[in-house]
């Protein structure tokens, strides 16, 4: 599977740069230019026109002083005497072994030449055979780099976009051998481009969706908390008015009020207990939890008096007692809990 996914997302990317690379050129337009190899080196222009000579040295003379910017980036056909083109047919090979024609070549362009493989640039050629479809011919061309490495070593510094040798072949046609073309390199560039611009699209597109699942996880939590919360509200409400008014929400507050003193019983019932001598300062009171603090002359008559009086339970001091600057009396804090309403006298 992970091999299936490779070759799948391989196809696609070399499909991208296919296209990416023929949209550039088919765009940018590059010159053509002929260099003809006779008594000197001619570059002639795609009409056919002499613009000028080039030295074996590098150094582009003729008629046109420009001669090499404007060679420089374009594709250039070197073209040889028809004598130094070397052309033969191999044995015809099986169809399902094209992937290994380039080394089949290779291995036998000593045995059909006076050349070894890296002496030489070569060109492959293949063709169906009519009553053989299982098989293909195979004709090779071979040009040795010694006699075009003058050449070569001239137009190398222009930098050719593509550069070919081509050769007059003994049936009057053309035949040619790519040996700088350099959509090759350009392919691979923007082929590792479009794949690092692909994969971070990808690692985008992925981090967006697995964001978007989860935030609609999350609103999906959402939805089923609060229909669990409606159905039970509604199963309350339900429950309620099978019930009966008396055991509805509001009779349940009104019993737990019953049963819970109001501020202002509260505060009569503090009048009532608390010593003539003690005074308050600060009262908080938070559920059934009452916190009082104040100044007394007799802070040991306080506990006793509060839980006497029935109204509050579980009284204690939650900080120090500490005396006064002038010593006649100590500041107290208290805490305790309410009683129940029904045992307030």
């Amino acid at each position: 599977m992970f091999d299936a996914a490779k070759h799948t997302w391989n196809w696609f990317i070399g499909g991208l740069a296919d296209a990416a690379l023929a949209a550039s050129d088919r765009i940018k337009r590059r010159d053509a230019y002929r260099v003809v190899v006779c008594e000197r080196v001619v570059v002639r222009a795609a009409s056919g026109m002499e613009l000028g000579v080039l030295s074996t040295k590098g150094a582009a003379q003729g008629t046109v002083p420009e001669l090499a910017a404007r060679l420089r980036g374009a594709d250039l056909d070197v073209e040889v005497p028809a004598p130094w083109l070397w052309r033969r047919s191999l044995n015809p090979v099986a169809t399902q072994s094209a992937p290994f024609l380039d080394a089949f070549v290779r291995h036998n362009i000593e045995r059909i030449s006076p050349w070894r493989a890296a002496d030489v640039y070569y060109r492959i050629v293949t063709s169906p055979l009519k009553d053989d479809p299982t098989h293909v011919a195979v004709e090779v061309g071979i040009i040795a780099r010694r006699l075009v490495a003058s050449v070569l070593s001239a137009i190398e510094p222009l930098q050719p976009a593509q550069l070919r040798l081509v050769a007059p072949s003994f049936d009057g046609t053309i035949f040619a051998i790519p040996i700088g073309d350099r959509s090759q390199s350009r392919y691979l560039a923007l082929r590792r481009k479009i794949g690092l611009a692909a994969l971070a699209a990808t690692t985008i597109v992925i981090v967006a969706l697995g964001g978007l699942l989860w935030q609609c996880s999350s609103i999906e939590a959402e939805i089923a908390e609060l229909d669990h919360q409606i159905a039970d509200q509604k199963a309350f409400l339900a429950a309620s008015r099978r019930r009966g008014p008396e055991d509805d929400a509001t009779a349940r507050l009104r019993a737990l009020r019953a049963t819970r003193p109001r501020a202002v019983e509260l505060l009569d019932a503090l009048s009532r207990t608390l010593p003539d001598h003690a005074y308050l300062t600060d009262l908080r009171l938070e559920m059934d939890r009452l916190q009082i603090s104040g100044v007394t002359r007799q802070s040991a008559d306080l506990v006793p008096a509060l839980e006497q009086s029935h109204s509050f339970i579980n009284v204690a001091f939650f900080a120090a007692t500490t005396r006064l600057e002038n010593g006649d009396a100590d500041r107290f804090h208290l805490e305790m809990q309410l009683g129940a309403r029904e045992a307030q006298p």
